[in-house]
């Protein structure tokens, strides 16, 4: 398999939206792909929630919740939301509902009202209720990596799962 780069730079974090090598994540460890192709990042050690878009092998990356270093709890709209080392994160297969694992919160939240065409911010609160057996969510589940600080394309192949 060939692997490249396709947003962040070696050894180097931060939280910085943009293009390509510009970008910087910090302890970037979950991630899911919606139907659409857009990839949405547990950006953990920046407390945020980002969107890649991969165009062309490169990608443009979005901060769409929460605040680089302001760890803490609190529902709301895009940077109104706040988490604390958010790390895993699950789609349904419509692409219109994003679950984040808040595990310092001991939280599971929802973005309610996520819509793949529009532009940030994005709603958070909490998960409701639990979920019955019917309505498992489809979730490509990564295990956490070490700390890396960049992006690599990642090919995934769909394998059936059996209960």
């Amino acid at each position: 398999a060939s692997v490249s780069t396709i947003a962040g730079a070696f050894h180097e974090r931060g939280a910085v939206d943009g293009t390509g090598s510009q970008v910087r994540f910090e302890y970037a460890q979950g991630m899911v792909g919606a139907p659409d192709g857009t990839l949405y990042v547990a950006d953990t050690g920046n407390d945020m929630i980002r969107k890649v878009t991969v165009s062309g092998g490169s990608a443009t990356v979005v901060t769409i919740a929460g605040v680089n270093h302001h760890a803490r709890w609190r529902d709301g709209v895009g940077t109104a939301a706040r988490f604390n080392n958010p790390e895993g994160l699950a789609i349904t297969s419509d692409g219109k509902t994003l679950y984040i694992a808040d595990s310092r919160n001991n939280r599971i939240r929802e973005d309610g009202s996520h819509d793949q065409r529009c532009e940030p911010p994005l709603p958070v609160v909490p998960f409701p209720d639990p979920m019955t057996e019917s309505e498992r969510l489809p979730a490509s589940m990564l295990p956490r990596p070490w700390p890396f600080h960049r992006m690599a394309r990642l090919f995934m192949f769909p394998i059936p799962a059996t209960t």
